[in-house]
């Protein structure tokens, strides 16, 4: 009975020295952790270090974003189309100089004589078709204008007439604060016509009847343009020019030559269209 009892004794007593030990070990073993992984070590200071390598590259991307996308800016800049265009604009069409409707011509050959007026021509209104080709500097075009005019003379007589002109002009495009505005200087060559209804009398042995009178000539234009351009195909287009014109040719009934001096007939074109380039 005594072994039997100091065997069980032993046994408490080595069952309670191994208790003791476990909770010894938990209460040391995470001091020791803490103390490895700690403020003591120097692992902690590498691995707060790491994070600046993704910083940089962050901003190394978005300094790349940031280049392509002011590359992607330029390379969508607004500019206007070049090539071949077409274009059609309402004018306002002055005629002055001596057709102030106190000038008259008188030809005859012995048989029939002609007596054909200049009438004092009112500014009158048409339009304007142009083609041509465009630059990025430069542009050269082609055109046919047609106006009504209503003209009048000294006796108080009224007539109806018709302006028309073919010109070949040349653009030099100026330096502008938007690209989206062009503005020109004009200058080319004009050929005038202006048929005036019933503006000739032409009298021989058969009686006297109206005839109507055309006149003929060359002109010179110089003016100013702009352009602004809605998209880079389409534009809206101001013109305004000075007409130089000399009419040195009549045809009126029976009588068709030379005028014996020539007639000035300048004036303002003022235009307000639309073109489209290709």
């Amino acid at each position: 009975m005594l072994r039997k009892g100091n065997w069980n004794r032993r046994i408490v007593t080595g069952v309670a020295v191994l208790a003791a030990g476990e909770m010894s070990g938990c209460m040391v073993g995470p001091t020791r952790a803490e103390t490895q992984t700690g403020f003591g070590s120097a692992e902690p200071i590498t691995m707060a270090a790491t994070p600046e390598a993704p910083v940089a590259d962050w901003n190394a991307q978005n300094r790349g974003t940031s280049s392509s996308t002011t590359a992607g800016k330029k390379s969508r800049e607004f500019e206007p189309e070049t090539g071949f265009f077409v274009g059609l604009s309402a004018v306002y069409t002055q005629i002055g100089g001596d057709f102030d409707g106190n000038t008259a011509f008188s030809a005859t050959d012995g048989f029939t004589t002609v007596d054909a007026v200049v009438p004092d021509l009112d500014p009158g209104y048409g339009g304007r078709i142009a083609a041509g080709y465009r630059w990025k500097w430069a542009a050269v075009e082609a055109s046919f204008e047609r106006s009504q005019l209503d003209g009048s003379d000294v006796l108080g007589n009224s007539f109806d007439a018709v302006y028309s002109s073919f010109d070949l002009d040349g653009r030099l495009f100026l330096p502008s604060p938007s690209p989206r505005l062009k503005p020109s200087v004009i200058g080319g060559v004009a050929l005038p016509f202006l048929d005036v209804e019933d503006g000739a009398v032409q009298s021989d042995g058969f009686g006297v009847t109206q005839k109507d009178s055309h006149f003929t000539g060359l002109g010179f234009d110089l003016g100013v343009g702009l352009d602004f351009y809605v998209t880079p195909h389409w534009s809206i287009d101001f013109l305004a020019l000075y007409r130089w014109n000399r009419f040195d040719h009549l045809e009126a009934g029976a009588f068709d030559d030379d005028l014996p001096s020539d007639l000035s007939g300048d004036g303002l074109v003022i235009g307000l269209g639309t073109s489209w380039t290709f």
